[in-house]
């Protein structure tokens, strides 16, 4: 994550790297930070084989910050929160396979979706898992999995939407994670979904 004047530049890989992000406030802040662009520090998440068969979709991943947590997925299966500030471990919750979205967030909640065919919802504070949604299709060792989540999950009035490489889109009550209907399309959904006026758009 590296963060520079005028602009936010998001990337996860292997190797997490925050910076710091310089406004124009005044010297005392800018001398308690140190110089502009330096690293503050980084993390290194683990690593799986079958991350090298997601190149396609690797550069997807990305980061939420809330407060003074940074919350993301690895390449590696995990799913971690990290203190802003120093960039240590919170807590990790393990899935099966690649995590190549973005989170959402509701009510102290953190909602993602993973290739191993599974949308969770886990506590933010504490990475206890709250529920976990699956998806059809069937899993394989080769290639993206058929039922896989790649794209990041929308909130919307308490309803999750989320499409999957099951040709699905579904609609998941984000209290419970009880599955409140499902469209089937013609091939796998890559895209989030969109909310508007009462109709979900997906790609």
């Amino acid at each position: 994550l590296a963060c520079f004047e005028h602009r936010m530049v998001i990337r996860i890989s292997l190797i997490l790297f925050v910076c710091l992000w310089l406004s124009a406030v005044s010297m005392v802040q800018q001398s308690e930070a140190g110089d502009p662009g330096e690293l503050l520090w980084k993390f290194k998440t683990e690593y799986n084989s079958f991350d090298r068969r997601l190149e396609e979709i690797r550069d997807r991943a990305a980061a939420l910050i809330v407060g003074d947590s940074v919350y993301f997925g690895g390449y590696d299966g995990n799913f971690y929160a990290l203190d802003t500030h120093t960039g240590q471990e919170r807590w990790r919750f393990i899935t099966g396979k690649s995590i190549n979205a973005v989170p959402a967030l509701l009510s102290g909640t953190i909602y993602f979706g993973s290739q191993d065919q599974h949308v969770y919802a886990v506590d933010a504070a504490t990475g206890q898992e709250q529920w976990r949604f699956p998806a059809g299709g069937s899993m394989t060792d080769a290639g993206p999995v058929k039922g896989a989540f790649a794209s990041a999950p929308v909130l919307w009035e308490n309803t999750l939407y989320a499409g999957a490489f099951d040709d699905r889109v579904y609609a998941i009550d984000a209290a419970t994670g009880r599955e409140l209907w499902r469209f089937t399309g013609d091939n796998w959904f890559w895209g989030s979904p969109a909310v508007h006026n009462d109709a979900v758009y997906v790609v």
